[in-house]
């Protein structure tokens, strides 16, 4: 028979496994976001910079604000992408530590931080 301390450990497991997937939506969320900062401010490729028409009227227009400049698009990037990241890494402790539906409780958080995301994504 099991001890109670391993039997615990492994329903902890199972919950962290459980809530994974919620996880790796967020993270690729995630990693949206910090492939696009990476695209236009670190790698900073004066063809790829070009393409995204930074500061004409039709993509400020369109795109809202964040498309001003590079220095603007790639910040908000870099903001919503940490959002996410965030997001995901609380789900998956909450989802190891909680005793009270933790699978439950990560999918909230992991849906909630990628609906943030997507909405800041439209306003900002």
């Amino acid at each position: 028979m099991l001890k109670r301390s391993s039997r615990v450990m492994m329903i902890k497991t199972k919950n962290f496994l459980l809530a994974l997937p919620g996880t790796v939506i967020g993270l690729f969320v995630a990693a949206i976001f910090f492939n696009e900062y990476l695209i236009i401010e670190i790698m900073a490729k004066p063809e790829q910079v070009n393409s995204y028409y930074f500061g004409s009227e039709v993509m400020i227009e369109h795109g809202g604000r964040k498309y001003s400049s590079s220095s603007a698009y790639s910040f908000s990037c870099l903001v919503l992408g940490v959002i996410g990241f965030i997001g995901s890494v609380i789900a998956q402790i909450i989802s190891f530590l909680s005793n009270k539906s933790p699978v439950f409780i990560a999918y909230v958080i992991n849906l909630t931080s990628i609906a943030i995301v997507f909405m800041l994504s439209v306003l900002i």
